[in-house]
């Protein structure tokens, strides 16, 4: 929304007042202001001059050689090409050293004729856009008088944001911001002259048959009427705030509504006075051709004004074409009425008809405006027109609820929510200041009545005048400080918590990249893949015929899109956090969320050593070392063994295992995919697929951080190779090695398997890398070495193993 200062100053005085001190003061206390521009910058030289003698250029048709009055005693001479201009109009002169736009006006020599300034047309000056001649002014204006000093030549303007002012309907006119500068100038507000006569004729009769969406309607009668052109300064004041003008009556009703706010429309009252207005509903399918010349169907929540049964105008959007005002209207009729703003913004949307109109009505406007603003739209029309009367009383049908609502609240109050210790003088002021009423109870008590323009949905609990009071005395005076509560951390869910951290962990530590599958699975993938799920949640309204129940298991889901993923790349690390579902008794189900995980290498990328055995050893042993600092890092103490109960059916039967927690509680399986899927989805040996049950590591999550010390002493690696009989499982050999020592084995990680000569069949190799390191002193070899001693001797005696030399 843009506002003239020039504007705003027949309101408020605004005299001496530092225009963008007054735009920072708004955005602070009322609304943000998004620019201030200044308009007329330069043309303080522009002066009124009369044409006193025209004469026909020697040397150029279209020019004309000019003798003007500008007020000094002298005719000034001036070369113009304007073609309306003619002996004894008034206009406006640009002296010498007049800067117009990028145009510094000079004497100057024109085709062998010395021209002293420039008359100038309205869009020259930035009046209008109008430039098909020069300005036209009254022959009653003074030559030599400046310019400005009679029309809003030099102006500012605010421009202020729509979203900043959607609950405050009083600030979409003129009249509301006046008001707003009125309480922080503290200086008083002028409201407009709606005074007027009324005829004794009865006004034009009004049927109301929805009062829920049109709560008040007015009809004024006008007669007198001669359509033409508005004065100067009233278009001017129309054509900075973005309206152009048409003509006085279509001005004035633009006028009034950027004045106080309230839409006003005029009917040609050739074409509503012989029947009733009527307020109704449209009928469905009815067509309408508005002011626009489109043709629009109207349904049956579309609130319409018509004339007896023909419908004049759409309710609060825009009027149609029947009914307007043309060039010979002499006598009108004036709607000024009150809708429901829900009413409005359907009817706007629907038809893709925004209008100023629709956008005032749609912010809930004062239902006390309709009369005021139809007494102002006459009161001003006969001003500029002073032919024109009132031709009737003023038709006012209302259904409105205009009671005043009223707040009890106390100045300790205020001043505790604000932090202040404001007087209750202070306070008073402030709000009597933008015109609420305010009465005294007993102590430091206080009723405020609200205004009607600020009831409708702004002001209604007494927290709404604590912030009036704040933004008036100024918010940026208040001085900060600490809170005087403890405020305390907010809740963090556990289980996003959890998520977050899995997350962060696969993500950002190994770069795996997540996924989010369907919740249901793919009956067809399942069939191709020859694995059927069992134990799932059958839907009732499934979206397709081949995905009628949901997943119990996120790995199907992370295969599909290995399947459609593996054509564009070489190698893939998927995961995914989400809830699967199974069934329980009664029709119910559960709904735990799981972690599922799924790596790939295409299989152009083997060695020519590779074997499908080594390539499915590869992407177990990638699973295995992302799991292994996953749950170190969730501070869970768990074991993976080899599998000896039911698997998932798209694991492989002997290449998975089972991640069992330090309770005896199975958290999850991991392994090499089942050869059918691997066929089913063609993607080769090196494929590997991981599922762990969340909610069973929620309910054992290690609340304490494991902490190891840097060690002050020097580590000591140690290289151990051992044989032992295939059966034997690193988690044997690896819970041995740990207790060997418990203080001074810090790592143990197993680099090496072989099997092979010299090794006997039904035995394999197996190589870990030992760190010792002790917290106390530093291990000497010797040390070191007994230790291992003692190990191997363990080795031999309870898994039948031996040193490797």
């Amino acid at each position: 929304m843009k506002y003239s200062l020039a504007w705003l100053g027949r309101y408020v005085d605004l005299s001496g007042v530092d225009f963008a001190e007054l735009a920072n003061r708004f955005t602070l206390s009322v609304a943000e202001v998004e620019s201030l521009e200044t308009f007329g910058a330069g043309l303080e030289g522009i002066i009124v001059a009369r044409v006193e003698e025209v004469e026909a250029h020697p040397d150029a048709d279209k020019l004309t050689v000019c003798q003007v009055d500008d007020g000094s005693g002298s005719l000034r001479t001036v070369v113009c090409g304007a073609p309306n201009v003619v002996k004894g109009m008034v206009s406006a002169l640009a002296v010498p050293g007049t800067q117009l736009g990028d145009l510094n006006v000079q004497s100057a020599t024109i085709r062998g004729v010395e021209s002293h300034g420039m008359l100038c047309s309205e869009q020259e000056l930035g009046l209008t856009e109008s430039h098909e001649g020069i300005l036209n002014l009254p022959s009653s204006w003074k030559p030599g008088t400046p310019l400005h000093t009679l029309i809003p030549l030099i102006d500012s303007l605010l421009e202020i944001d729509n979203k900043s002012i959607t609950h405050r309907p009083d600030l979409w006119g003129h009249v509301g911001v006046a008001r707003e500068l009125s309480g922080l100038l503290e200086r008083p507000l002028q409201f407009p002259d709606i005074t007027v006569s009324e005829a004794a004729s009865p006004g034009p009769e009004v049927e109301i048959h929805d009062s829920s969406r049109c709560s008040r309607y007015c009809a004024l009668g006008l007669k007198g009427i001669r359509i033409e052109d508005s004065p100067l300064w009233l278009k001017t004041l129309l054509h900075r705030c973005g309206t152009r003008p048409i003509n006085n009556v279509v001005d004035v009703t633009n006028f009034v509504m950027m004045e106080l706010g309230n839409p006003l429309h005029a009917f040609d009252a050739r074409e509503v006075v012989e029947n009733p207005i009527v307020v109704r509903l449209a009928t469905k399918g009815e067509k309408v051709v508005t002011l626009d010349d489109q043709e629009r169907q109207m349904t049956s929540k579309d609130l319409v004004i018509c004339s007896g049964k023909r419908p004049v105008a759409v309710a609060g959007v825009m009027g149609l074409a029947n009914s307007e005002v043309r060039d010979d209207t002499t006598e009108l009729v004036l709607e000024s009425a009150n809708f429901r703003a829900e009413s409005v913004r359907r009817t706007s949307i629907r038809l893709g008809l925004r209008t100023e109109a629709s956008s005032r009505f749609e912010k809930s406007l004062d239902p006390a405006l309709p009369p005021i603003a139809a007494k102002r739209f006459a009161n001003l029309l006969m001003e500029i027109c002073p032919d024109v009367e009132v031709s009737s009383r003023l038709t006012d049908v209302s259904t409105a609820d205009l009671s005043l609502p009223t707040i009890e609240t106390s100045v300790s109050h205020i001043n505790s929510r604000l932090g202040t210790a404001l007087v209750p003088v202070m306070i008073h002021r402030f709000l009597r200041g933008i015109e609420f009423d305010v009465e005294d109870l007993d102590g430091d008590a206080f009723r405020v009545t609200v205004p009607s323009f600020r009831a409708t949905k702004d002001i209604s609990i007494p927290e709404d005048l604590i912030e009036e009071v704040g933004r008036l005395y100024g918010f940026d005076n208040i001085e900060p400080v600490q809170p005087s509560v403890e405020i305390p951390s907010p809740y963090r869910h556990p289980d996003r918590t959890l998520h977050r951290r899995i997350r962060t962990h696969l993500s950002f530590s190994f770069g795996w990249t997540e996924v989010q599958t369907y919740s249901f699975d793919s009956e067809p993938f399942l069939e191709r893949i020859g694995r059927s799920s069992l134990g799932r949640v059958a839907m009732r309204n499934p979206i397709s015929a081949e995905q009628t129940h949901l997943r119990n298991y996120l790995i199907p889901g992370l295969c599909q899109a290995l399947e459609r993923s593996q054509q564009s790349t070489r190698t893939l690390s998927l995961y995914e956090v989400g809830r699967v579902f199974a069934p329980l008794d009664s029709d119910e189900f559960s709904q735990p969320y799981r972690l599922g995980l799924v790596v790939w290498r295409h299989p152009g990328e083997a060695g020519a050593e590779d074997t499908e055995e080594t390539l499915q050893h590869a992407a177990y042993a990638q699973l295995k070392g992302t799991l292994e600092p996953l749950f170190e890092r969730l501070n869970i103490d768990y074991a993976v063994e080899q599998a000896d109960g039911e698997l998932p059916v798209w694991l492989h039967p002997v290449r998975s295992g089972t991640i069992r927690l330090a309770d005896g509680t199975v958290a999850g399986h991991l392994g090499c995919l089942h050869p059918d899927v691997i066929d089913g989805i063609e993607c080769g040996p090196y494929a590997a697929a991981m599922e762990i049950d969340l909610e069973i590591l929620m309910a054992r999550l290690g609340t304490e951080s494991k902490y190891d010390p840097i060690g002050r002493f020097p580590s000591v690696p140690f290289d151990l190779s051992v044989i032992v009989p295939e059966k034997i499982t690193h988690e044997q050999l690896y819970e041995r090695i740990t207790t060997a020592h418990p203080s001074w084995v810090r790592k143990a990680d197993l680099t090496a398997v072989y099997r092979g000569a010299p090794i006997p069949d039904g035995q394999k190799s197996m190589t870990f890398r030992i760190l010792f390191q002790s917290q106390e002193e530093t291990l000497a070899m010797e040390e070191v070495n007994d230790v291992i001693a003692e190990l191997v001797k363990r080795l031999e005696n309870e898994l039948g193993g031996w040193l490797r030399v």
